[in-house]
């Protein structure tokens, strides 16, 4: 794989897995905290509760990393941001999103009566949850899944098996937006395996990150001309 040596190990993801409850816990807090001092409604609540527990969580990462092992944070997730490349997992994010969208056309997808619809509803949360959607949560996520996950499990199984298992489960991570709906989650899990293989290809947890925001931008938008039309 091109990328960073791989220092860490299984112990490692046992304690950067158990930091999440707590990191959830500490932004529940500051949501609840936020909406008892400035009066603003619940689903922005929800905004500051993913923010602050992001920031624990990967604070827990980079902890680990530098206690542990003396090791630096980005550079030991391959943070690199080549302008050409980025500039092709722009597009090919956008390519993934339009395939799985064609796909998607064939299945027999039930209505559901997601978050996600709930928030697009609400004109307050409308523009927050395209910014999220398109930086701040495909950045975490590549992070967690692509730059940390990956790399061990592909160590493990190799390639082919570090991408497909790094899929699974940031497939079932999304599955509450969807009201668990299989096919939602497998279309995601698949969009999980074009990141991973970008990942491998261009050793570059950034591309991924550019590469997930692109395919989120062209999903966010089919939610706006749904809600729009």
């Amino acid at each position: 794989m091109k990328s960073s040596a791989v220092f860490w190990g299984y112990e490692d993801l046992v304690l950067f897995g158990g930091a999440l409850i707590p990191s959830i816990v500490l932004g529940v807090i500051a949501g609840w905290l936020v909406h008892r001092l400035f009066g603003l409604e619940k689903s922005i609540e929800a905004f500051v509760l993913q923010f602050v527990a992001y920031a624990c969580w990967f604070g827990a990462l980079y902890l680990i990393f530098r206690l542990r092992y003396e090791k630096p944070f980005w550079e030991s997730l391959s943070w690199r941001a080549p302008m050409p490349v980025l500039a092709g997992s722009f597009f090919s994010g956008l390519a993934v999103a339009a395939a799985l969208i064609f796909i998607s056309a064939f299945l027999d997808k039930p209505p559901i009566d997601s978050p996600m619809q709930e928030l697009l509803n609400r004109e307050t949360t409308l523009i927050v949850v395209g910014v999220f959607s398109t930086t701040l949560g495909p950045l975490c996520e590549e992070l967690a899944f692509r730059g940390f996950l990956m790399p061990l499990l592909a160590e493990t199984f190799g390639i082919t098996g570090g991408i497909v298992l790094a899929a699974i489960p940031f497939a079932i991570a999304h599955a509450p937006q969807y009201a668990y709906s299989w096919r939602h989650v497998a279309l995601i899990g698949l969009a999980g395996v074009a990141f991973g293989w970008n990942r491998f290809r261009t050793g570059s947890t950034a591309s991924a990150t550019v590469m997930h925001g692109a395919y989120n931008l062209i999903i966010f938008a089919g939610l706006l001309y749904e809600k729009y039309q």
